[in-house]
């Protein structure tokens, strides 16, 4: 993990950030010392950090990973959505997804969502999901309406079709 983490980090944003092109040489030993950085900060929580600390973590995880769905998954494979709402959405889902979990002391993932009067013991990733996906799609409805500027798509379709088959 640590490998695919600084690789991505070297590729996707110290290039970027340092808007200069890398040598492969360069990028390389870039990725070494992150790598090496990930492996003792993973070293470092799992030696000073409480057990439950571990618990807590997987609980956010968990609600995290989902929030991602709509923008990869989406945003990937429809042409629909705008790049705007769909992050909009998604901090709207973690937010929503954060702030349960933190009501419950991260003791727990599972929400009680009052509705009518009624209590629902739900998954919190599941409504800041449901309200991720709203926010995103009314927000896109909107921008559309307002003609607000799509972006440029420099997807290819046949390389995309290529890379899942």
């Amino acid at each position: 993990m640590s490998i695919a983490d600084s690789n991505l980090f070297t590729r996707n944003l110290y290039g970027d950030f340092a808007r200069k092109k890398l040598t492969p040489r360069q990028e390389s030993s870039m990725a070494k010392i992150v790598s090496l950085f990930v492996k003792f900060a993973a070293l470092a929580f799992a030696l000073k950090l409480p057990a439950s600390s571990a618990i807590e973590m997987q609980l956010l995880g968990g609600i995290w990973i989902t929030q991602i769905f709509p923008s990869v998954v989406l945003g990937a494979f429809t042409r629909w959505f705008r790049p705007w709402a769909l992050l909009i959405g998604w901090i709207a889902g973690m937010s929503t997804g954060t702030w349960m979990a933190w009501q419950l002391n991260l003791k727990s993932s599972v929400y009680p969502l009052h509705f009518h009067g009624q209590v629902y013991a739900m998954y919190a990733a599941i409504p800041a999901l449901a309200l991720n996906l709203i926010v995103s799609a009314g927000l896109t409805l909107l921008f559309q309406l307002t003609n607000t500027a799509h972006g440029t798509d420099e997807t290819d379709p046949e390389e995309t079709l290529a890379a899942l088959f």
